[in-house]
């Protein structure tokens, strides 16, 4: 299911500006997963399961990848898997993009405006939400908060498991002997980097044994200072030079800021409808793989909302799957990559 979507959203994103105002700022850049020894079958079979699915993507070797990325340190790395096709957005350009597709069709966008709570009325259906400038009335919600989804989201009953928890990016400069690098996912050291505009790498952590979780956070901001620890930088540097070497002559950690992950205890998505309280539908905690599944997923609500069901089955994120102890699990895991592919 998240494959069909990821393809889905691919191609919106590839097409953007036929289908929103605007632009998205999407880049084609290539996307490169790395992956440790005794991963090659497991590669195998979900490059197969995702080409079935339409996506462009192949299993690269050593050879492979020495030429694909040169410099690229390989005697820890089993096999990869390259999607050409991958790319990367401009977050505020996509979010101003949709803000003006959703004014144009007659949304009101209120900004700067708290949620208190989503308002039950008679009959037990929603109607409507308590925020900071007053009541507003609506027979739907989408209570798609991120990092707050359950605190909205628990008084009515329906307790939602997406916690926050720290992530730090660090900006580097691109080595002055490298001249492009697709965006790069290591499993095998568990961080990420790719590129930024001209010359730039953003660098974040996978170890998410390493990241402080925080169950329960004070008021305004779910993650503390923005600022990125001279502690990040140093990790950062670290794991950034060991897989390519060259980042040693780098600048390292020119800047950085610091956010929130939304994580589930199965890294995956919390994504329901009314069954349980007519008009409301909930959409949370991406663990790091939302924005590139936004367009898709405000889709399939949308269509659930409207025609009664989603064109793609969107069961297996009910939040219930935790109390029935069936979270989603890899059909093909990789070995030190619990949740994350």
């Amino acid at each position: 299911t998240l494959a069909r979507m990821a393809v889905a959203a691919l191609d919106d994103f590839r097409h953007w500006s036929d289908r929103y105002p605007g632009v998205s700022g999407f880049r084609t850049a290539g996307f490169l997963v790395l992956l440790g020894q005794g991963n090659t079958e497991q590669a195998k079979a979900n490059v197969a399961m995702q080409t079935a699915e339409g996506a462009n993507v192949e299993a690269l070797f050593e050879n492979d990848l020495a030429r694909l990325v040169p410099g690229l340190r390989t005697d820890d790395v089993g096999v990869g898997a390259y999607e050409p096709d991958s790319g990367y957005a401009d977050p505020w350009l996509t979010t101003s993009s949709l803000v003006d597709g959703a004014r144009a069709l007659g949304a009101t966008v209120a900004l700067q405006t708290k949620v208190h709570s989503i308002r039950i009325g008679s009959g037990g259906r929603v109607a409507g939400v308590e925020t900071s400038q007053g009541s507003v009335d609506a027979p739907i919600v989408l209570n798609a908060t991120g990092s707050w989804a359950d605190r909205l989201s628990r008084p009515l009953g329906i307790p939602l498991p997406v916690t926050p928890q720290r992530e730090s990016i660090v900006v580097f400069d691109l080595p002055p002997s490298i001249e492009t690098l697709p965006i790069i996912a290591d499993l095998v050291r568990l961080d990420y980097f790719r590129p930024d505009g001209n010359r730039r790498v953003l660098f974040g952590d996978e170890d998410h044994t390493q990241t402080s979780i925080h169950p329960a956070l004070a008021e305004p901001e779910p993650g503390g200072s923005d600022s990125v620890s001279q502690s990040a930088v140093e990790n950062a540097a670290e794991k950034l030079s060991h897989r390519l070497p060259a980042f040693g002559e780098a600048s390292f950690g020119s800047s950085g800021y610091t956010g929130c992950y939304e994580v589930t205890p199965d890294f995956q998505p919390v994504i329901g409808g009314p069954a349980e309280i007519p008009g409301y539908w909930y959409a949370a905690g991406f663990s790091g793989h939302g924005f590139k599944l936004t367009p898709v997923v405000g889709r399939l609500i949308a269509e659930w909302a409207a025609d009664g069901a989603p064109s793609i089955p969107l069961d297996l994120f009910h939040v219930s799957r935790f109390a029935e102890g069936r979270t989603i699990e890899p059909a093909h895991p990789y070995r030190t990559a619990h949740g994350l592919i």
